[in-house]
């Protein structure tokens, strides 16, 4: 118990310094971005914008609302055919490395089935969405220029899964982006 008792102790002394080592209290702060990338914050291939807020209190500790879209085509149904969107809140902590916390809802998967009968035949499409969260690192340039990579769990939300999927799944995103303002 003492041994566990100060593991709990050190991490608590850890996460104070983090806090307490960060940039000063300031004024308050908003920040527009757009990124490009793959994963669960653009459900697929696509692109996001992100509104970040840094409420002053802390430098370094910072709120953002992002809403994406992707694509995730296949050989029945296009790029274009298959956008849909994504959105979240990320909450970091950092000023260059960031460390952060990412929960969103968007697409996870698709599956595809053609039915046919002797005179016509039609491809139904079924699209899986879920609510994920997940744990990241995103590095941000004195130019603002940033890179973001996450990993984590996608927790289904809609219909059934198809056989041998399971109802939590993992998900990751990876994205390249600018910050603007």
């Amino acid at each position: 118990m003492g041994g566990s008792r100060s593991r709990w102790r050190w991490l608590g002394g850890v996460l104070l310094f983090a806090l307490a080592s960060g940039q000063a209290a300031g004024e308050e702060q908003f920040n527009l971005a757009v990124a490009f990338g793959a994963g669960s914050q653009t459900s697929g291939v696509g692109m996001q914008v992100d509104g970040t807020w840094w409420p002053g209190v802390n430098g370094d500790l910072a709120l953002t609302a992002y809403l994406g879209a992707g694509s995730l085509p296949d050989s029945t149904f296009g790029w274009l055919d298959t956008v849909r969107p994504a959105s979240g809140v990320i909450a970091s902590i950092g000023h260059r490395h960031r460390f952060l916390v990412d929960m969103g809802v968007g697409r996870i998967g698709f599956d595809g089935r053609t039915v046919a009968t002797a005179t016509w035949s039609v491809t139904v499409r079924t699209e899986w969405y879920a609510v994920s969260t997940s744990l990241g690192y995103e590095f941000m340039s004195d130019r603002g220029l940033f890179f973001r990579i996450c990993a984590g769990a996608g927790y289904l939300l809609t219909g059934r899964a198809p056989e041998g999927w399971p109802s939590v799944s993992p998900t990751g995103n990876l994205a390249l982006g600018i910050q603007f303002l």
